[in-house]
């Protein structure tokens, strides 16, 4: 039975892997509830002190995290059957037991890790994004021929289309980054 936290712990199960070789198990853990919590400090918690609910010694959890502002989506997981940034995704919004895994889109390298790479490498061969410093005017970009513009609108909408549902964070961000890529078709 699933409830929203009324007791004085939360309990949390983490789908594991010790590394791509290995196949995938739940673990149970359970730590002291305290009122703010989200779970990246429930993950750090049980850092701490890697024990399962049944009292074994464990390795600790291992994830992504960075900003810890709702802003970079490193620390995107499935929590609760739905993709979250784990920064963001408060314990008493949460219904328990809280169930963390890896995204599904991406390879799972070890617990709630995944490689992201193959993402990273799509926004680089369009080159999504603006190089810009802030210190400069850069006019307003090259020209290019109508054939190369409608080229790369392909490349890029192939690329938002295979990389919609990857993470919570691109795909926030996606229409931001299409936007940003400034073509502009000779005449």
């Amino acid at each position: 039975m699933t409830t929203r936290n009324s007791s004085k712990t939360v309990e949390i199960h983490i789908k594991r892997r010790a590394n791509l070789d290995s196949s995938q198990y739940w673990e149970e853990f359970e730590i002291p509830y305290r009122p703010n919590l989200n779970v990246i400090s429930c993950l750090m918690e049980i850092r701490k002190n890697p024990v399962t609910k049944s009292g074994k010694q464990t390795t600790p959890p291992v994830w992504n995290m960075n900003c810890l502002e709702q802003v970079c989506g490193i620390c995107t997981m499935i929590i609760n059957g739905r993709v979250r940034q784990s920064c963001s995704a408060l314990i008493d919004s949460l219904d328990q037991p809280i169930k963390l895994e890896p995204m599904s889109k991406f390879p799972n390298v070890r617990d709630l890790v995944v490689d992201r790479s193959q993402m990273f490498d799509h926004l680089k061969r369009v080159h999504a994004w603006v190089e810009l410093d802030g210190t400069y005017d850069l006019g307003p970009g090259p020209r290019m021929d109508n054939d190369d513009v409608q080229e790369r609108a392909v490349v890029v909408l192939k690329l938002a289309r295979s990389t919609r549902a990857i993470t919570t964070s691109v795909h926030k961000r996606l229409p931001r980054y299409v936007s940003l890529i400034y073509i502009q078709a000779a005449p």
